[in-house]
């Protein structure tokens, strides 16, 4: 019986070494693997309350229509001229506040209100984009014009340009100007 005993005495001092290393060696892998998670989720609250402040006020200065309209007139200048729009910020937002509130809020500021004006501006330009296209397809499809089109093989036999258009017969060989009547 003492045989027994010593024989499960063993095995439960070796279960619960192992036991102790893998909890021991899990618990180390846990916390090298979390720890820069921790120090991320630990940061200062005036940076957090700086960088709240500035988003919600960039989104509320902001006039979207305007720089839409810019993106869709001006194509790529707008974009342009959007993304390197740097208006400062008004003063009256700084009373009272430190100088590390000043330099993280006017940093989240600007930069957040530069990706609002650039949407803003690119959404414009692909708008102005898709109905300039839409427009020359109208204006293209017109069965009523002919536009100047150039035979190859008549401008290569000294022929000049001519007009090739069978549905219509207002097209007319004109010698070397290439234009329909």
């Amino acid at each position: 019986m003492a045989i027994t005993q010593l024989t499960t005495h063993y095995i439960k001092e070796k279960h619960e070494k192992k036991f102790n290393i893998w909890f021991f060696s899990f618990f180390i892998v846990v916390l090298v693997f979390n720890l820069p998670y921790l120090t991320l989720a630990q940061q200062n609250p005036i940076e957090a309350e700086a960088k709240v402040k500035a988003v919600a006020d960039a989104e509320s200065d902001v006039n979207r229509t305007s720089w839409f309209m810019a993106g869709c007139f001006m194509n790529i200048i707008g974009v342009l001229i959007a993304r390197t729009n740097i208006t400062p910020v008004p003063a009256e937002r700084f009373v009272g506040k430190s100088p590390e509130y000043i330099a993280i809020y006017t940093l989240n500021y600007q930069t957040e209100r530069s990706k609002i004006l650039t949407k803003s501006a690119v959404q414009g330009c692909a708008t102005g984009t898709l109905a300039l296209m839409v427009v020359l397809a109208i204006a293209g499809s017109d069965s009523d014009s002919c536009g100047p089109t150039i035979d190859l093989g008549d401008f290569f036999d000294g022929q000049g340009g001519s007009c090739s258009d069978s549905s219509s017969d207002s097209c007319s060989d004109s010698g070397s100007s290439g234009s329909c009547n």
